[in-house]
């Protein structure tokens, strides 16, 4: 029987070890200025309910997460109740995990960077769209939810998102 690697090529074993580091930071950081103009919409929230379901073809799982809207910062619909669909989720004993997501939790207070794709709203920029809100204070950066919504007015008066 004749072994599998007749001469070891120690250059291309390389490459596979670093596929992992390659696929790291697959998001970019992105701006509050990258954030807003990339949104259809901006919203204030909190997450009332979180349901996954199987797509039709039933080869993919998607949560949808609805949100009571608090206020708008950006494009007000007249919904006091919107849902927003995110990649992934668990349907009876199946598990799906989509990289990068941003999560969530009932009850929690939100401010999410949203777009349309295919009538659903999703999060732009995935986990870099959501800031959760405790004590009127963005949790990932510690400023006061009244500085960011003056950041993000600030920025749609300059133009930037239109």
């Amino acid at each position: 029987m004749k072994p599998c690697f007749k001469k070891f090529r120690p250059w291309a074993w390389l490459g596979v070890l670093l596929l992992p580091i390659a696929s790291m930071g697959l998001l970019r950081d992105l701006s509050l200025n990258d954030l807003v103009s990339g949104a259809d919409w901006i919203v204030v929230g909190k997450v009332e309910t979180m349901e996954s379901h199987w797509n039709e073809a039933k080869d993919y799982i998607y949560t949808y997460v609805t949100l009571s809207v608090s206020d708008y910062w950006k494009n007000p619909l007249n919904q006091p109740m919107i849902t927003i669909q995110i990649p992934g989720g668990a349907v009876e004993e199946i598990t799906q995990q989509v990289t990068d997501t941003p999560e969530f939790r009932i009850g929690e207070n939100v401010v999410l960077f949203l777009f349309n794709q295919d009538g659903q709203k999703w999060v732009f920029g995935w986990e870099k769209g959501k800031f959760t809100v405790e004590n009127r204070r963005l949790v990932e950066s510690g400023i006061p939810i009244a500085t960011f919504k003056q950041q993000v007015m600030d920025l749609q008066r300059q133009g930037v998102g239109k």
